[in-house]
Parts: structure tokens; C-alpha cells; sequence
């Protein structure tokens, strides 16, 4: 197809309900060639559109439009919260944080690079490394986390956004001060002063101990037994890719999904009988639920 470019669509936290990948299937059959990527920052992306078509109003309605001064940021979640384990359920604290950020002006240059992440205790998030990021150690609280590390102090729940934006801002005016720095990383020896700033901000409470943030977190792929007794699906798929005609058993299917920092996808709140099906039915259709086979070996967040 020629005189394409890619659609890079805006998924925070890759929380997708059943009817935004029905408009994204749709618009991807209208203006591309019928597939989806899974990108590697967790996102989701139409590989081939038409470069002089104007953005799908149903794109917009659908809440999936990328954001023109506030596209550089991203947001990983715990991505089973609230389902599975976890010391809370964090999928609002990540929808939050969104329209925090956006709100935010002083925020619209922050690199595509920067990510923040919200841990919900599982230990999955965390590590990856965020510039900054909150870590639930209870149901009521969160740990702050710079660049995957535990800096000691404590935030309320209802802290948690305030916490990471006016981290960000704090980062800004810094990186202003010094150079220009698209990381927290590039600044590791000013995480001290970031703190004392935000303790001038907001009401931390100091931590006696730090979290062992270390961990092995793969993607979630296989079968899942949810809090509720229904059932999570984890998949992934070949060159993370999501083709047309996979697309259209996945809208059958009429369920909420997660893209996860692993290039991989969660299918959600299925009745057993249903889950089974689906397996039977999309394995040999490209879906991939097999946690040892390579594709879901991917690293999370690409630095580019």
C-alpha cells in the first residue's frame, strides 16, 4: 500500500473495551490493510493508513485519538488488578493519572520515552524501570518509585496521582535548570532534591524499610482464575500482529481486553465454558496461549 504511515492510538494503561476494538477493527478494514500491531510500548498502532486520510471521527468518539500536545507519555498498569492477586485494584488510579497528565500543560513535552507505572503489589510494573511510578503496599497506600527503586516515603491512595504529576513537573523544571533530559535516569543524582520538593508539595510520610523491587515479571500468558470466579485469557500472537480475521473473532468474543507491556493480550471476564471455546477455537487461528513459546518472551518498552 503505498503513501501509508502508521496510526498510533492512545491506550492508557491498554485498557481496550469490546467496543473500542470494534472501531478499531472497523477503521482498520476502512483506511489500512485490516490489522492491528501491538507496539512495544504497550500500545496499539494501525500499521498501514492512509498518510492524506484525516483522523476517524470514530476514533475520537471512542477515546482512542492520540493526543497532539500530550502524546509522549506512557502508562503501565499491574495488568491483571483487580482481578487477579494485587493489594488493590488500580484500573482508575491509571485513568486518572491520564486525564491528570493531559491537563496538565506544563507536561505536553515529556518524551515518548518517559513511562510511568502503577504497581498494584504484584510486583510486575515496578521493575520495569518508569521514571516514576507508585507501588501499592496496601490497600490504603502506595511506596513512590523512581526509576524502579523505592525512595522511602509513602503516599495515601488519593495521593497517588498528585504524587506522580507534580513528580513529573518537579522533573521538568530540573531538567530545564541542567539540559535538556528526556529520563528520571539522566538525573539519578537529583532523585534526593526531587523528593524534598515534592515533600514541600504534599503530605509523605518517611518509610522505615525499602521494597524489594527485583523480579522476573513475564508476560501474563495461559489461563487465569479471576476473584470473581470468571476467567482471564492470556495471549499473545506472531510479530505482534493482530490480523483481520483473528480481529473479527476477538470482537465476537464481546469482552473487555488489556494489552500488556509484553506485547501480549488479556481477554477478560469470561464465563469457563466460554474460555474454553475460545482456546479450542483461536489457537489454530494465530493466538498464541502457550507461555513458553518464544513470542512470549518479548521484552517489555523499547527505548526507542
Amino acid at each position: 500500500m503505498s503513501d501509508c504511515t502508521p496510526l498510533r492510538l492512545h491506550v492508557p494503561g491498554g485498557q481496550l473495551t469490546a467496543t473500542q476494538l470494534q472501531v478499531l477493527t472497523e477503521v482498520a478494514e476502512e483506511l489500512g490493510n485490516g490489522e492491528i500491531e501491538l507496539t512495544a510500548d504497550g500500545h496499539l498502532q494501525l500499521p498501514e493508513v492512509v498518510s492524506s486520510a484525516e483522523l476517524p471521527v470514530q476514533i475520537r468518539e471512542a477515546a482512542l485519538a492520540p493526543r497532539p500536545q500530550h502524546s509522549g507519555h506512557r502508562i503501565a498498569s499491574s495488568p491483571l488488578s483487580g482481578r487477579v492477586g494485587g493489594q488493590t485494584d488500580v484500573r482508575e488510579v491509571v485513568q486518572e493519572l491520564d486525564r491528570a497528565i493531559a491537563s496538565t500543560n506544563t507536561l505536553a513535552d515529556l518524551s515518548h520515552r518517559f513511562l510511568f507505572t502503577i504497581d498494584d503489589g504484584s510486583n510486575d510494573v515496578s521493575p520495569l524501570h518508569a521514571d516514576f511510578g507508585v507501588h501499592a503496599v496496601s490497600g490504603n497506600e502506595y511506596a513512590l518509585v523512581f526509576s524502579g527503586t523505592d525512595v522511602g516515603v509513602r503516599i495515601s491512595t488519593d495521593s497517588a496521582v498528585l504524587a506522580l504529576v507534580e513528580s513529573a513537573q518537579i522533573f521538568t523544571e530540573l531538567s530545564a535548570l541542567s539540559a535538556t533530559h528526556e529520563r528520571i535516569g539522566e538525573l539519578a543524582d537529583r532523585h534526593q532534591s526531587i523528593v524534598d520538593r515534592l515533600r514541600d508539595r504534599l503530605d509523605l510520610t518517611e518509610s522505615p524499610s525499602s521494597l524489594a523491587l527485583s523480579s522476573d515479571a513475564s508476560a501474563p500468558i495461559g489461563w487465569f482464575e479471576q476473584a470473581d470466579g470468571k476467567v482471564t485469557l492470556g495471549a499473545t500472537v506472531a510479530d505482534s500482529v493482530l490480523p483481520a480475521r483473528l480481529l473479527q473473532f476477538l470482537v465476537a468474543i464481546d469482552c473487555p481486553m488489556i494489552i500488556t507491556p509484553w506485547r501480549s493480550l488479556l481477554l477478560l471476564d469470561l464465563a469457563e465454558g466460554a474460555a474454553d471455546q475460545i482456546v479450542r477455537i483461536l489457537a489454530p487461528m494465530g493466538l498464541i496461549f502457550d507461555a513458553n513459546s518464544p513470542w512470549a518472551q518479548l521484552q517489555p518498552f523499547s527505548e526507542d
